[in-house]
């Protein structure tokens, strides 16, 4: 007996889309039924894949004209996870004539003019008008303005729509707005009201400043009433990318935006000239008077230590983090989610003075009872003495050293590539019993040799139930040193305490080996992995099993357990278990974050 078809569509519905196609044979209905999701979101990780997509279109509409374009009429999204997908103006248009329902069409990494493109009219139902758009504004907000729900482009051309524009003609739909200043163009805060007024339900806006003025002039400033100016209620989300900035636009976002939730900071450096000529103003009294934040993002990757000193008042900042050790009166947050980046520039030339003041305060910044009530931490880790690592390392227990139940995204770096700060996994772990997401940069990894348990509870007590399996579903390690001898059984037994990885990242790791003649082997048969990236990890010859690394062998992948008979078995990194798509090419800088590239095969 068959459901009837909207209920048979609610079920496939939970499949996960990578499994989707291989159910596509199962029957006819079932055929229909997967169909559109196999190819409402396509992505494409490389020339070649873009090739066969094309080409599955091509083939797909010639052999069904009656149904428009095949199997492209199902696809609404498409995303490049890499530039190297380049698409002149006439294969841009034959992809639009062949994907006619197309939302949105992104490129997921940083792109050059040679990716500019048209889209109107191409894509009539697109929502979204991506940065790589080359239309004119006049072309494209008469026949998009009524459809965008999301736009990407320089504040001018922003600013010149919303002056143009007629009363009945407005961005009615756009939730998202982002600024981008690519020739050092100037937004004020009049013209940034005006874009309000265009666009009554926005909800999330990033402005990247390449100069910090306010007003275009005193005069303006003057006629300028803060009072008069109407909340934009829907605003959760503001990202700004800036300087430094005066002290007006934080009073008019505070009083713009009442019910703002989540802000998102990357901090500029700036000349020494301008600093002392421009000094800007401290961005604390922003933060602490956005009363229902949850969200706060702070990149200091490009910014120097004195000046982000003046901007957050450390002090004042960590007495805000930390309520229970709030100086009486200070505000008291209700934040979730808390990331804190910072990258120690020029190390060498710093002072004694200088770094012992910076990594002091940097280490007391995140506490042991801040990180347990977050749910997603990002964060530089300057100094072996940081509380909330020290934490991490000690054994859980029912008495002191307490878990972080509510964590599920931890993402932390040590500052320094040379750091022998040692982690215990099994400790991370059962500190972390809610975790989906782990990022470790720089860190050398051992394994205390206990059998694994989880975290300490009244039931099992302080050495756990061994039954317990974590949760952890997305690894990333960049930049490790593992602490042993047969670093193979120390990543087995790490994945094996982790049965349900799924996607698993090792990056320009450093793996130590008596005989760099045996194979490393990963023996995770059991495991399922969605999406597996291993890129310049290297092997080092230990042969006394001491801590003396030698020259490095970069290590090459070989999916599936090492062949007996294998004559060329040196520096070969072996990985069991169920693969789904593999990347062997990925770029991973020291300080590049986890989601801020994706798969490039």
């Amino acid at each position: 007996m068959m459901l009837p078809p909207e209920l048979m569509q609610e079920v496939l519905s939970y499949i996960p889309r990578r499994h989707a196609r291989l159910y596509l044979t199962v029957c006819r209905h079932w055929y229909d039924y997967l169909l559109p999701a196999v190819y409402k979101q396509v992505h494409l990780y490389s020339t070649r894949q873009y090739d066969h997509f094309l080409e599955t279109l091509e083939q797909s509409a010639a052999a069904a004209p009656e149904c428009g374009s095949g199997v492209g009429r199902h696809v609404q999204s498409i995303t490049f996870h890499t530039n190297n997908i380049m698409l002149a103006q006439d294969e841009l248009d034959e992809l639009m004539e062949l994907t006619p329902n197309v939302e949105d069409c992104d490129y997921m990494a940083a792109l050059t003019d040679e990716h500019l493109g048209y889209f109107v009219p191409g894509w009539p139902k697109l929502n979204h008008l991506p940065s790589w758009h080359e239309d004119a504004w006049e072309d494209w907000a008469p026949a998009l303005s009524g459809q965008l729900t999301r736009i990407t482009c320089d504040t001018d051309e922003m600013n010149e729509v919303c002056k143009s524009m007629v009363p009945n003609q407005h961005f009615s739909l756009v939730t998202t707005l982002n600024l981008v200043n690519l020739a050092y163009m100037i937004i004020t805060i009049p013209q940034m009201d005006r874009i309000h007024k265009a666009m009554p339900v926005l909800e999330s806006i990033f402005i990247e400043f390449e100069h910090d003025m306010a007003f275009p002039s005193d005069e303006s400033r003057d006629a300028f009433q803060l009072a008069n100016v109407a909340p934009a209620p829907h605003v959760l989300r503001l990202g700004i990318d800036i300087i430094g900035l005066e002290d007006d636009w934080y009073k008019y976002w505070q009083h713009k935006y009442p019910k703002l939730e989540h802000i998102a900071i990357s901090l500029k450096d700036r000349p020494t000239v301008e600093l002392e000529q421009y000094p800007p103003a401290p961005i604390t009294p922003f933060i602490f008077g956005t009363q229902h934040l949850k969200n706060l993002d702070v990149d200091m990757l490009d910014m120097a230590f004195d000046l982000a000193v003046d901007l957050f008042e450390f002090d004042k900042l960590r007495a805000w983090l930390n309520p229970d050790d709030a100086m009486e009166g200070a505000p008291r947050h209700h934040l979730t989610s808390f990331t804190w980046l910072h990258e120690l520039q020029d190390f060498d030339t710093w002072n004694e003075d200088t770094y012992s003041d910076y990594s002091g305060k940097s280490s007391e910044l995140i506490t042991v009872d801040l990180v347990k009530h977050l749910e997603t931490l990002t964060c530089t880790i300057f100094d072996t003495s940081d509380l909330f690592l020290n934490h991490l390392m000690q054994p859980p227990d029912l008495g002191y050293f307490h878990s972080f139940p509510l964590l599920t995204y931890l993402d932390l770096g040590f500052s320094s590539a040379q750091n022998e700060h040692i982690l215990l996994w099994h400790h991370v772990l059962r500190h972390t019993p809610s975790l989906r997401t782990l990022a470790l940069q720089n860190f050398t990894i051992a394994d205390d040799g206990e059998p694994w348990a989880g975290p300490p509870s009244a039931e099992h007590g302080e050495k756990g139930d061994s039954a317990w399996r974590h949760p952890l579903r997305s690894l990333h390690l960049c930049g490790c040193t593992f602490h042993a001898d047969d670093s193979d059984t120390l990543l087995t037994h790490m994945l094996a305490a982790a049965p349900r990885v799924s996607d698993l990242k090792l990056h320009q790791n450093r793996f130590r080996r008596k005989d760099i003649a045996v194979p490393l082997c990963i023996d995770t048969p059991h495991h399922t992995y969605d999406y597996l990236s291993v890129d310049a990890n290297f092997f080092y010859h230990n042969p006394r099993g001491d801590h003396a690394d030698s020259t490095p062998h970069r290590a090459k992948l070989v999916i599936g357990a090492p062949s007996s008979d294998d004559d060329d078995a040196s520096y070969k990194l072996c990985i069991t278990g169920t693969i789904v798509l593999v990347e062997q090419r990925a770029t991973c800088h020291l300080y590049q974050r986890l989601d801020s590239y994706k798969i490039d095969a």
